[in-house]
């Protein structure tokens, strides 16, 4: 079985916090859960350090992982994001294994230079994915993959987060982005949509999920009450089988 990563966006359904969802999971005491992946806009500016050492307590009780979402941009005009280290610095003190950006300028990735990128993510023993997004560009299988072959091109092993609804949304075809890009793919964000563009739960919205599952974590990524957490959860580790 894969891992299982929660994303804290779940919780708005309910309207918890990115603190209160937490807490909520370690009650919830589910072992097919392996780790956690934070969203940057969901902390709490006021109770930021009290907010990280619960999270770091609460990972050496249950052994999850921890990743980092941020809402940002890795290329904005001609440069990478300048608060690129700040969120590095950041995902260590959570003690994460990876951050997830979107890519921003796609045009400008050709005449960059990401060796500063790469000492910064090999100190923090760290690894980065870009993720596609909703728009007409870097929405397109195409884009992304020129994007990932030239950064790799660079000597610079990027992974890429295969958010399945965004695809519908940019108005791509999931099956072609999957055909292009499954061999680069690190982690999956379920995210399952109706045909309105509307986001469904797992099993009920137009994609097929489980076709593009593998041998990367997969990162349940929507928000839903509280009450159906646990068969969400049930659903996605009995699709693996």
């Amino acid at each position: 079985m894969t891992e299982v990563v929660i994303n804290t966006i779940i919780g708005q359904a309910d309207g918890l916090s990115q603190f209160d969802v937490v807490q909520e999971l370690v009650n919830l005491d589910n072992s097919n859960i392996t780790g956690i992946e934070y969203r940057l806009e969901l902390f709490n500016p006021d109770k930021m350090v009290e907010e990280i050492d619960e999270y770091l307590s609460i990972q050496e009780k249950t052994g999850w992982k921890h990743y980092l979402s941020v809402p940002e941009d890795f290329i904005i005009d001609n440069a990478v994001n300048p608060d690129f280290q700040n969120f590095v610095k950041l995902a260590q003190k959570l003690n994460c294994e990876n951050i997830k950006m979107t890519i921003g300028n796609h045009e400008a990735v050709v005449d960059l230079d990401f060796e500063s990128v790469k000492s910064t993510l090999a100190d923090a023993n760290m690894t980065l994915s870009l993720e596609n997004d909703q728009s007409e560009t870097t929405g397109f299988a195409g884009t992304v993959k020129n994007v990932l072959n030239t950064i790799h091109n660079k000597g610079f092993d990027v992974g890429h987060t295969f958010d399945i609804g965004n695809w519908h949304i940019a108005g791509e075809s999931m099956d072609k982005a999957y055909d292009l890009l499954k061999e680069n793919i690190t982690f999956l964000h379920i995210k399952n949509i109706y045909e309105d563009h509307s986001t469904s739960l797992f099993a009920d919205g137009i994609a097929d999920a489980p076709t593009y599952f593998g041998d990367y974590p997969a990162i349940i990524e929507y928000a839903m009450p509280l009450d159906v957490w646990a068969d969400e959860i049930s659903q996605v580790v009995a699709a693996f089988k």
